[in-house]
């Protein structure tokens, strides 16, 4: 018996992500063992799609999935924060962070909320402090 017969089925179809970052993420999905994941070519067969928007045109890629694909949930990946709240997949990609965030991109979940971004950078900023150089004399002949 194929155990991978047993295993849910996703369809993943990614945009914007060159060869090697495609390979990389094969290679994860061959990893991971809850479900099985699945690279397609065509976004009618996805059942998620991942855009990554550091390219020349990402951001007119996401706006192009989301018009020609409103009903398949996607994911944004990038190395800057998105400006909405959304599915959002941080780069560089980690195992830790992939399948967590495409479950939720499947479920509806948003993973970044721009508010919550916010209030943790203010929440930053008040805990961060400069640290004050103290000298202290010190000597080798001290005993």
């Amino acid at each position: 018996m194929n155990s991978l017969s047993n295993m849910p089925l996703v369809k993943v179809m990614l945009l914007g992500v060159d060869t090697r970052k495609t390979a990389i993420f094969s290679m994860a999905f061959k990893m991971h063992t809850a479900t099985q994941f699945q690279l397609v070519e065509e976004a009618q067969q996805a059942d998620v799609l991942v855009v990554d928007t550091d390219g020349v045109d990402g951001e007119e890629l996401w706006e192009s999935a989301h018009a020609n694909f409103p009903s398949i949930p996607r994911v944004y990946s990038s190395i800057l924060e998105p400006k909405f709240d959304v599915a959002y997949l941080p780069k560089p990609v980690k195992v830790e962070t992939l399948f967590p965030v495409l479950r939720a991109a499947l479920s509806g979940v948003v993973t970044y909320k721009v508010a919550d971004a916010a209030s943790q950078s203010q929440n930053r900023e008040r805990l961060s402090f400069k640290l004050k150089t103290i000298r202290i004399p010190w000597s080798m002949n001290q005993k």
